[in-house]
């Protein structure tokens, strides 16, 4: 990561946010696979409701403090609490979205 910067804060941060955000790309990923094939299977109205889910799931996740259990709202600091706080609330919204996307897939015999 120092060849993006040389600051030492901000990469004592990204150090230990890193492992969560590559792994989350992996889960990415497949949604985003999934998202194609659901598109070109004309299900639209699933995929916004999946997508209205996974976005109530990663407020909840935010807003109560995720992991931590110090919500955004019961004052997360600004600094490394709220940065992880983000990514987690990232990858809880993905997470509901490969979830909802692989149970649509998988009912429907789409692969």
């Amino acid at each position: 990561m120092e060849s993006f910067t040389s600051d030492a804060g901000t990469l004592l941060r990204l150090h230990k946010i890193g492992p969560l955000i590559y792994l989350s790309q992996c889960a990415n990923s497949v949604a985003f696979a999934l998202d194609g094939v659901l598109q070109g299977a004309g299900e639209f109205t699933f995929q916004a409701w999946a997508m209205l889910f996974s976005a109530v799931l990663a407020s909840v996740w935010f807003f109560s403090g995720g992991g931590g259990g110090v919500g955004f709202v019961g004052g997360v600091d600004g600094g490394e609490g709220s940065l992880l706080l983000v990514w987690e609330a990232l990858v809880v919204f993905m997470g509901g979205r490969l979830a909802t996307s692989l149970f649509k897939v998988k009912d429907n015999d789409m692969l």
